[in-house]
């Protein structure tokens, strides 16, 4: 007769039968539990096959008896458990109640052993101040404070503790270059007037420094190339962040949307423009594979990936999506992919499935929330690539932001150059004084307001003047949703569309 084991979830102290069948995903010994005790007390965290988790204490005299039998990775089936409440300054796992062993419970193991790592954090190493050294030389009162980003760009502040600082600085010492992924499982959080950090526990935490497991690896896949190779910022001040999207866009010159019209395969520009349409007849999502993200094609009722050469039996919904920005030069057709579309928009492609299949029966329907994209002033870098099956080029969007900082300074840096071209008067230490802190609002590219936003879904250009037609009249597309305003809209947009039949006209003269 099969043996029926109780969830993790259903303990409870009113009965002690228990029965589970856990493994062990943490395990760690800590100060002696009665303090007369020769030897160490040893705390563990159990893990179901629901994956409900809760810790287990063991005081020192069974912890001896325990000290060779379980084991990380292992899988016990344990009975006759004490339940208590599970209180303290730190607790392992979210369960209102842990287990105290007792020298009846039993432990005997199933399963070999496999190692778990269920991360609480992780990022890449951007900050590190200087250690701090204890007055009183106790090694584990030294600290050091980082700063990890992940891969929206957030920041979260860490203070590692005692050995944990000497093994981030033997690798540091040893670290010849590239990107530094830092993830820690088990942390303590701790709240101080309204913010909060991180900081190791004393016992239970582990971390790991670009280690070959399958977080680090996933998280170092999705870096992008520059940040690769950004150095942390190492200083004795309050960190300054050395932010990879700003990386990004130093040292690039500014071009405009014309510019893309005369470049080549694998050129790279960044320009500021504003978004006029969203192509809905080119979709807004791809089915990928989980494996190398790439577009997969349907074979039957599985999918069949030409980059791995497999077939795939499940896909991860990811963005693609087709816009027409405009700038005072004319307009063109991006096409912006995952990453950013979901830091703009703040929800994943899959999320964003989810919800609009409650409100629609087409998935492929254009949402209502990638409006978002409409009307909004952009940093774009986008890339020029080429195909053999066809004479026209792409434009992808390697990068975008709406970041104030460099929409601002990019903004300096065209008023510039226009005065220039104009003759006009314009000092250049404008430019170079722009208080990024402190925003003038007269260095912002003007944004339409929300409420003289409307949405079109009969694929005409919009015009900007209430008194005009359209410069660009009917367009043959059909389900592109765009902006509508008044006169007194985005200066950027009107003068673009004012000119914009003359600067493809040329385009065409010129091909």
């Amino acid at each position: 007769m099969d043996i029926v084991f109780d969830s993790i979830r259903h303990l409870h102290p009113l009965c002690q039968n228990w029965t589970i069948k856990v493994r062990v995903v943490r395990m760690w010994t800590m100060s002696p539990m009665p303090k007369t005790s020769p030897g160490p007390s040893m705390e563990m965290v159990l893990c179901d096959r629901e994956g409900f988790k809760i810790a287990a204490f063991a005081k020192s005299p069974f912890a001896a008896k325990l000290t060779n039998v379980p084991k990380e990775g292992s899988v016990y089936v344990m009975s006759k458990l004490n339940v208590g409440t599970n209180t303290g300054s730190f607790r392992a796992s979210h369960h209102q109640f842990k287990l105290n062993l007792q020298m009846s419970t039993g432990l005997p193991k199933l399963t070999t052993t496999i190692l778990f790592t269920n991360m609480d954090v992780i990022g890449r190493l951007c900050n590190m101040s200087n250690i701090h050294e204890s007055p009183s030389s106790n090694p584990k009162s030294r600290h050091v404070n980082i700063e990890l980003e992940d891969q929206s760009n957030s920041k979260l502040s860490v203070t590692l503790w005692g050995e944990f600082v000497n093994q981030l600085s033997q690798f540091m010492n040893k670290n010849v270059g590239g990107a530094v992924i830092i993830a820690i499982q088990y942390c303590k959080i701790k709240e101080y007037n309204g913010s909060r950090t991180l900081s190791n526990s004393m016992y239970a935490s582990r971390m790991f420094i670009n280690a070959d497991i399958e977080e680090i690896r996933a998280f170092h896949d999705a870096l992008q190339p520059e940040e690769l190779t950004i150095l942390v910022n190492l200083n004795n001040n309050p960190m300054v962040a050395a932010s990879p999207l700003q990386a990004t866009f130093d040292g690039c010159a500014l071009s405009n949307v014309y510019d893309l019209y005369s470049t080549g395969d694998g050129d790279v520009l960044v320009f500021l423009a504003s978004v006029l349409k969203l192509n809905s007849d080119k979709g807004w999502f791809y089915d990928s594979c989980k494996k190398c993200a790439k577009k997969i094609e349907p074979n039957g009722p599985s999918f069949y990936c030409t980059k791995c050469d497999s077939m795939v039996h499940s896909s991860v919904s990811m963005f693609k999506i087709e816009l027409l920005v405009v700038d005072d030069s004319g307009t063109v057709n991006i096409i912006v992919f995952d990453r950013d579309a979901t830091q703009l928009i703040s929800m994943s492609a899959i999320e964003l499935r989810k919800e609009h299949l409650q409100s629609v029966d087409d998935p492929r329907q254009m949402p209502e929330k990638l409006d978002a994209f409409l009307g909004q002033t952009l940093l774009f870098k986008v890339a020029v690539k080429s195909y053999s099956w066809t004479s026209a080029l792409s434009f992808i969007v390697q990068r975008l932001t709406n970041d104030p900082e460099l929409i601002a300074k990019y903004t300096a840096i065209k008023k510039a150059r226009d005065a220039k071209t104009n003759g006009e008067a314009f000092s250049e230490s404008a430019i170079v004084s722009v208080d990024l802190s402190s925003v003038d609002d007269s260095l912002i590219t003007p944004v339409q307001s929300k409420s003289k936003i409307a949405m079109e879904l009969d694929g005409r250009r919009p015009s900007f003047d209430n008194n005009k037609p359209s410069p660009a009249g009917e367009n043959n597309g059909s389900g592109k949703r765009s902006i509508t305003d008044s006169a007194d809209g985005d200066p950027m947009l009107d003068e673009s569309l004012k000119n914009q039949d003359q600067r493809v006209k040329r385009v065409k003269d010129e091909k």
